[in-house]
């Protein structure tokens, strides 16, 4: 046995080793996205695929996608993605779409994931027709009952797509409570109308109705509101419908406004209309202007010195007795007097120094056609159109001051021209023009106030006219 003291060895401790946990940072696959893998190899014949990256550097990418006919054809078009349609459009010649891709790498639209193939589909494929080609005879009414009368005037500008003035009218002394112009067929995409008939233009209590109608590309007449249009539209009745379309914007898209704005309690301002006197010719103000007759009414409107800004017009609400009936645009678009007992118009603040509406006797109006007011640009020649084609007119010119006769620009030949000062009557009227005789009559000074210069026969001219 030792006898000698222990021996003690310290303990060794052996510190764990521990390795530091290491992390993998993900790669951002959501900018690493290849569209081009996805695009049909072959193309449709007479059609090609383009994409446009549309995202901002280091962001996600987006791929614009755009299906397009370049044989001139227009297509019901459809982008897919695998089997879903990702944006489809309806005769047209061009449908995108906008592809969004994801952190897995992979691209989505709307609501496919996922997206591994793309295709560009397009059936009911037709040649697209020139917007010179529409024929107005085509579409025009055949057979109307006596007293009626279809009419057409060819507006078309200069190198323009073709586009005619259409009208509707009585050719008697008949006025009617509504005058209408419908269509037979319709296609409106945007509301999924279809067939007819579908109206375009309507006025009431009048014998004419006018519209303008624009040839498209496809070869068929549209009515629509375009985009671009600024200025406000007015509408009073609780609900109503308008037609709406792009015109040159390559997204096909548009943008609107609505405000909703309590009709006023404007103060009343009636007059009495009695027959002999001559119209009542009232600028735009801040009341309800009524015009009682005894027992009819007529209210014709005038057209502005800058014919641009026409839309002013749109600023207006017309009545008879409580019911709304349309507006000043649409009152000098007939070019016919609004007949009722009473009627009503208020302008919701519109500031012009010019009369833009005026009120006569019925039986003062009637066998005129066409019955309007004119106003003059402040400074040159103005030019005064009679529009005598349906019978005979009336135009009216309010202004305190002397207008001159200068000439015409063609004088009809079977027409007869009156021009009177203040009122129509034969004490007051100072000239009768015809083809033969007018040339030794001009210049011609007509004074007073109101001037009216009526066209019996049919014919149309314009008679320029200068203010002192």
């Amino acid at each position: 046995m030792p006898t000698g003291p222990p021996i003690t060895n310290p303990p060794v401790t052996v510190a764990p080793v521990t390795n530091s946990p290491v992390t993998n940072t993900p790669e951002d696959q959501c900018t690493a996205c290849d569209i081009n893998p996805l695009l049909p190899v072959n193309p449709p014949a007479g059609s090609r695929i383009d994409t446009t990256e549309i995202a901002a550097a280091g962001e996600c990418k987006q791929t614009r996608v755009d299906c397009t006919r370049t044989d001139g054809q227009t297509c019901d078009i459809a982008i897919r993605g695998g089997t879903t349609v990702l944006q489809s459009v309806t005769n047209m010649e061009t449908v995108s779409a906008t592809l969004t891709c994801e952190m897995n790498g992979m691209y989505s639209s709307g609501t496919a994931n996922g997206i591994t193939t793309l295709t560009c589909e397009f059936t009911n494929c037709v040649t697209a027709v020139p917007c010179t080609a529409c024929d107005i005879n085509a579409i025009s009414p055949n057979g109307l009952p006596a007293g009626q009368m279809f009419s057409s005037v060819d507006t078309t500008p200069a190198g323009g797509c073709t586009t005619t003035e259409v009208s509707c009218r009585r050719t008697d002394d008949q006025y009617c409570t509504g005058v209408s112009i419908t269509t037979s067929y319709l296609q409106a995409t945007f509301d999924d109308i279809t067939g007819g008939p579908y109206e375009i233009a309507s006025t009431l209590n009048a014998g004419l109705v006018m519209v303008g109608i624009g040839c498209e590309d496809d070869g068929n007449y549209s009515v629509r509101i375009v985009n671009g249009d600024n200025n406000p539209f007015i509408f009073v009745n609780p609900g109503f419908k308008i037609n709406l379309q792009t015109d040159g914007a390559t997204d096909h898209v548009f943008a609107f406004k609505i405000t909703w704005t309590p009709i006023p309690n404007a103060p009343q301002n009636i007059i009495d209309v009695a027959r002999g006197n001559p119209p009542v010719a009232l600028q735009p103000n801040q009341n309800l202007t009524i015009f009682r007759g005894n027992p009819m009414v007529s209210l014709m409107a005038f057209t502005l010195p800058d014919p641009s800004q026409a839309y002013l017009l749109r600023q207006s609400a017309i009545y008879s007795g409580d019911t709304f009936i349309g507006t000043l645009d649409q009152v000098l678009t007939s070019m016919t007097p609004l007949t009722a007992n009473k009627i009503s118009i208020y302008t919701f603040g519109l500031s012009v120094d010019y009369p833009l509406y005026m009120a006569s006797d019925y039986e003062d109006t009637r066998g005129i056609m066409v019955y309007e007011g004119a106003n003059c640009p402040v400074t040159g020649d103005c030019s005064i159109l009679l529009q005598g084609s349906w019978g005979n007119a009336m135009t009216v010119t309010d202004y305190n001051g002397t207008e001159v006769i200068r000439g015409f620009d063609g004088f009809p030949g079977t027409a007869v021209i009156n021009v009177y000062e203040n009122q129509v009557s034969e004490s007051t009227r100072i000239a009768t023009l015809t083809s033969d005789n007018y040339f030794q009559q001009i210049p011609l000074e007509v004074k007073g106030v109101m001037k009216f210069y009526e066209l019996n026969g049919h014919g149309l001219c314009n008679m320029t006219v200068t203010r002192l």
